[in-house]
């Protein structure tokens, strides 16, 4: 099919009446068409934003939590510190080494690499502590880069909910992508191809009329 028409397209070799125009734009366009095309073509959207916000969601909730908890860290430079305190009690060998550090508290079970000295076996802990201390000055910054990230999720949202045509609708498709919320290949463009969807228009009146669009050049 290469054309539609109200009035009889006799010019046109073959051309065959139908019962509405209704019936017209959906041969033409494929059905389905008008809303239902656009709330069909909206749904892969949504469930990759919804996805993307959970995902950041649990991210910052993670980012959040590593500056207030920092028991983790502690338990680093606890360890090394007990280590070199009772290195002279630790065999050659050992993997495991029981160390008393409060009178009120049950022993600090540390784990030993056997093939380290005592001394060795503390700096790796002081090595990772001091890792983990460099790692959380970036928190803040990270927290505000998921933040945004969350934000542009919610506009993202808010573009879909009020996208009325294929080029409001890939739009926001592309966003998604360039911000690398979704894969390549996971979403396809919308709106391509001979055609695109007609625009819904409101007469004064309360008329609707599907109006054709032109081909995207």
């Amino acid at each position: 099919m290469t054309a539609f028409s109200v009035y009889p397209l006799t010019h046109l070799d073959g051309w065959q009446r139908v019962g509405s125009v209704s019936e017209a734009l959906s041969t033409y366009y494929g059905a389905p068409v008008g809303p239902e095309a656009y709330t069909a073509a909206k749904a892969p959207i949504r469930a990759i934003i919804d996805e993307a916000t959970a995902r950041v969601s649990a991210k910052l909730a993670s980012l959040n939590a590593s500056m207030t908890d920092d028991s983790e860290r502690e338990l680093l430079k606890l360890s090394g510190e007990l280590v070199l305190a009772y290195q002279y009690a630790i065999q050659p060998g050992q993997t495991v080494f029981k160390a008393e550090y409060e009178s009120d508290k049950p022993p600090l079970s540390i784990t030993l690499n056997p093939d380290l000295t005592p001394v060795e076996n503390a700096q790796a802990y002081f090595a990772r502590y001091n890792k983990a201390k460099r790692a959380l000055e970036d928190v803040p910054g990270l927290i505000a880069d998921t933040d945004a990230a969350l934000q542009q999720l919610a506009q993202l949202q808010t573009d879909l909910d009020l996208a009325s045509n294929w080029p409001e609708i890939d739009e926001v498709q592309s966003a998604l992508m360039a911000a690398g919320f979704a894969r390549r290949g996971t979403l396809k463009r919308l709106g391509g191809g001979v055609s695109s969807g007609p625009l819904r228009l409101v007469t004064r009146d309360g008329f609707v009329i599907w109006w054709p669009q032109q081909p995207s050049k």
